[in-house]
């Protein structure tokens, strides 16, 4: 009997000290990617800037961190425990992902494990948006982004509307995209959309509404919280224009015009619209709403009574106004001037040009012919460019904007490029050349600007 409790007490005191044996330290997950931290959002995303190495796929991501990311500081060989708060911009950090990963650039994912290498040292430069030996032939304008939106990766519901609408219509997810989205409490499982001879829980199922943009027309989207469940509701009518009853609906078909008629201005690039209430405090019988998303603001204002007439602007952080003009209750949108009609037309890529003289070769000329406006620019670009063009206009002087639609690849070239703008009358003008932006990797910034008389 003695011997039976020694037996017990041994088993007893080697389940203790397995209890109390030290966990198996962290180990450092293999990295999608190597890079600085240039941006943190603190809603829990950082955009990572570095190059692919041997072991890393991607140069360039926005990283969502979740409470299942794991967070920790690489010191003398060791993983040490952090947080959210820990991560800095200037700080080189790895990071992990799980599950699926968008196809835009820069990628967008969610990280499983985020370790951090290294500090940020007082007095660095900055990283460059696109690393050497790669960097972009447009220099990035340096300026004050205080007041700019933060860059967020979207909702894994949005994201998941998305890629249901790819799939739905056979498109790649960068051909969808993201024109606003809200949070919404569905009445049932349904999620907004009862279809005819189904049954549905009867219970208040969070989700989002998202209104998405493929092949120029306008869908929407609803999903539930996770994006788990998503069916799409709303889709392209033949009838035009469609009556406009909210701002909101202001907002979605002033911005599916513009896309569609200004493709120069990028639109189809731009994600996540975020709604900001603009109405002075104490006014009274009208409002104003802007829709912001990178540099670009889409502002409404109208007066409170029935069916009222809405202002609209849009502007760029850089360039200013581009267009304005109204938009009934009945959906008619009308600019506030006659829109100027640019034609245009771009030489191939010529590699021969060396690329020590590619920056005094650029330029632009604008003259006065036979009644139009006449520009010649010489660019210097990235050789995979697809450019469109579109002019905008404020009072007197007009706006190209030149729009990357196609890819950013390694190499560049120069590309002559000869634009006409006619339709304007006699007067004074001034004209300005804005290129080249590419989604947030490359923004606008002003190539040249001149002043012309039509006589």
């Amino acid at each position: 009997m003695r011997g039976l409790k020694t037996f017990a007490l041994s088993v007893t005191l080697l389940a203790l000290i397995a209890g109390c044996a030290p966990a198996a330290p962290p180990t450092i997950a293999e990295a999608d990617i190597r890079g600085t931290i240039t941006h943190l959002d603190p809603a829990g995303s950082i955009l990572i800037e570095g190059v692919t190495e041997q072991d890393t796929e991607f140069d360039r991501a926005s990283v969502t961190v979740t409470a299942e990311t794991r967070i920790y500081r690489l010191e003398e060989g060791n993983l040490l425990p952090a947080t959210f708060a820990s991560l800095q911009v200037g700080q080189r950090v790895q990071a992990a992902f799980t599950g699926p990963v968008m196809e835009s650039y820069p990628v967008q994912a969610t990280a499983s494990q985020v370790v951090i290498l290294s500090d940020p040292v007082p007095g660095a430069a900055g990283p460059s948006p696109l690393p050497e030996p790669t960097q972009s032939p447009l220099p990035l304008p340096q300026q004050d982004t205080s007041s700019l939106p933060s860059y967020s990766t979207l909702p894994p519901a949005a994201s998941a509307a998305r890629n249901s609408l790819a799939a739905e219509l056979g498109l790649s997810t960068a051909e969808v995209t993201v024109l606003s989205y809200e949070t919404v409490d569905w009445p049932d499982s349904s999620l907004g959309c009862p279809q005819p001879g189904t049954a549905y829980i009867q219970v208040i199922t969070p989700g989002y509404r998202v209104i998405l943009q493929a092949r120029g027309q306008q869908y929407e989207v609803h999903t539930d919280d996770v994006g788990q469940a998503t069916v799409i509701c709303g889709r392209p009518s033949d009838a035009e224009p469609k009556e406009v009853g909210t701002v909101d609906d202001v907002f979605r078909t002033v911005l599916a015009y513009l896309s569609a008629t200004y493709p120069g201005f990028g639109l189809d690039q731009q994600e996540g619209w975020a709604k900001e209430n603009r109405t002075p405090a104490g006014l009274v019988g009208a409002s104003t709403f802007a829709w912001r998303s990178g540099e670009w603001t889409l502002e409404v204002s109208y007066p409170v009574v029935m069916e009222p007439t809405y202002q609209v602007a849009l502007s760029h952080a850089q360039a200013s106004v581009v267009w304005s003009g109204t938009v009934s209750a009945a959906g008619e949108v009308t600019p506030a001037s006659t829109p100027v009609t640019l034609t245009s037309a771009a030489g191939p890529c010529d590699e021969s040009i060396p690329l020590d003289e590619l920056d005094t070769w650029a330029g632009v000329e604008v003259t006065a012919q036979n009644g139009a406006i006449h520009i010649e620019q010489n660019l210097f670009y990235v050789c995979c460019a697809e450019l469109a063009l579109s002019a905008g206009q404020e009072g007197a002087t007009i706006k190209v904007i030149e729009t990357n639609v196609g890819e950013v690849c390694r190499c560049m070239c120069g590309y002559s490029v000869r634009m006409d703008l006619t339709g304007l009358p006699s007067g004074r003008y001034t004209v300005e050349v804005w290129g080249v932006q590419h989604r947030d990797v490359h923004p606008l910034e002003l190539l040249g600007s001149a002043e012309v008389t039509i006589p």
